[in-house]
């Protein structure tokens, strides 16, 4: 269905591409102008789109030999003077620098032809005895169209040789970013539960991300949602039940079988010495008593510098950090007010579209560590793998890790790439 709304407006918009012409030139009505269009085409659509195709085809082959030129033949020349690593570095750099420029130019420069080319068949279509007229460049053009190309070299020239000097601090082989499980294990198992913790630990994930919440007697269980409908059928909160009765409930997995809801014990106890928790107070039962409580349990276990307390309240996880400084706190930052730099906490979690490259080297500067969520895609997850956060919370935990041990395999030239297209 998606491939034919898009042939149908390609269609739509092919029939219609005289309207501007008719406009311009002979001072049609934007409806005259476009009944005209129509009749046009179809009256000469063979020219019109041998016309097209002559134009795409021309500017492919363009672009397909301009890349390969300066990208694929640099690439493999540059293995034979891998030797002397300055040079390739150098030439490297430079391969990629020209090949942004030419993209830039073969941009502006396509936009420019293809409306040349859409004139030029309108001309055919509509006057009598038409002859091309033979297109000259103009000298203002083609002297300014020499310094860009000079500047350009000149360019590529200086910021090669800078960039080949610190590559290794530019381009580093090895990405340091944390990959912490969201929700226990992320999309390797039932969320928050001991088992999400065990697969998070097997994966070789930094961290897990948890949910704590309390019960009506007291007790800590690990559960994200408001109620436990979603997970467990069930229309009640964790705040109306006590352990016992939560004790009988069960969490059904995406395949079906049962998992029974975790105590905050039993994940500590899971975790303890293996892997980092990321402990959120969660819920209406956030507060200090909450907060008191988990800090408690960690000091009994001795894994107070096993754990990160986080949490969407502002003023609550300021008192955490200022009654607990010896344990990690983080503001969960999903709307960007106020001076995050000056908050009281160690680190800042920032939602996905808050994640700026700005916003995340103003919170280093303020000596606070940075960390993403819920970066998903693989798109997401390679943009602040190359960027400069410390940590990235994620649901797609094993592409993150497969992202992240791959760094090191890969060719300079491709580091170098990655800075600029990700996807690679």
């Amino acid at each position: 269905a998606y491939v034919m709304l898009v042939f149908i407006l390609d269609f739509i918009g092919i029939i219609h591409v005289f309207t501007f012409h008719g406009v311009l030139f002979d001072n049609y009505s934007l409806a005259t102008s476009m009944h005209e269009s129509r009749s046009l085409f179809f009256k000469n659509w063979k020219n019109v789109i041998l016309s097209y195709l002559k134009f795409f085809g021309m500017f492919l082959l363009i672009l397909v030999v301009g890349m390969v030129s300066i990208i694929v033949i640099p690439y493999y020349v540059s293995h034979w003077i891998m030797q002397a690593k300055f040079w390739y570095h150098y030439l490297i750099i430079m391969v990629v620098i020209l090949g942004l420029i030419f993209i830039f130019l073969f941009t502006m420069i396509f936009i420019q032809a293809q409306a040349m080319c859409i004139t030029r068949v309108y001309d055919e279509c509509t006057l009598a005895g038409y002859q091309e007229e033979k297109f000259t460049t103009p000298v203002l053009f083609q002297k300014s169209f020499r310094f860009v190309i000079s500047i350009s070299l000149l360019a590529s020239l200086i910021l090669g040789y800078g960039g080949a000097m610190i590559f290794d601090d530019l381009f580093p082989k090895e990405y340091t970013t944390d990959v912490i499980a969201h929700r226990g294990g992320g999309d390797l198992s039932t969320e928050n539960t001991v088992e999400s913790i065990r697969a998070a630990i097997e994966a070789g994930a930094t961290a897990s991300e948890i949910d704590v919440q309390r019960t009506a007697d007291g007790h800590y269980v690990i559960f994200h949602d408001n109620t436990l409908k979603r997970l467990c059928n069930d229309p009640r909160t964790i705040q109306e039940l006590t352990l016992e009765e939560i004790k009988k409930l069960r969490i059904i997995a995406p395949d079906g079988h049962q998992v029974r809801i975790a105590t905050l014990e039993e994940i500590l106890n899971t975790a303890k010495d293996e892997i980092k928790l990321y402990i959120e107070l969660k819920g209406k039962s956030a507060g200090m008593q909450m907060a008191n409580d988990v800090y408690q349990m960690l000091v009994e276990r001795n894994m107070v510098n096993q754990v990160r307390i986080i949490s969407l309240n502002a003023n609550l996880i300021t008192q955490v950090e200022k009654m607990y400084p010896d344990v990690e706190t983080e503001y969960l930052c999903y709307i960007a007010y106020g001076q995050l730099e000056s908050m009281e906490v160690d680190a800042i979690g920032l939602e996905e579209e808050l994640a700026t490259t700005k916003r995340i080297d103003n919170l280093h500067d303020a000596g606070k560590k940075v960390d993403v969520w819920t970066a998903n895609s693989f798109g997401s997850i390679i943009r602040f793998m190359v960027s400069n956060v410390d940590g990235i919370i994620t649901d797609s935990v094993q592409l993150a890790i497969s992202i992240k041990d791959g760094k090191s395999d890969s060719p300079d030239f491709i580091r170098l790439l990655r800075i600029f297209f990700p996807q690679f």
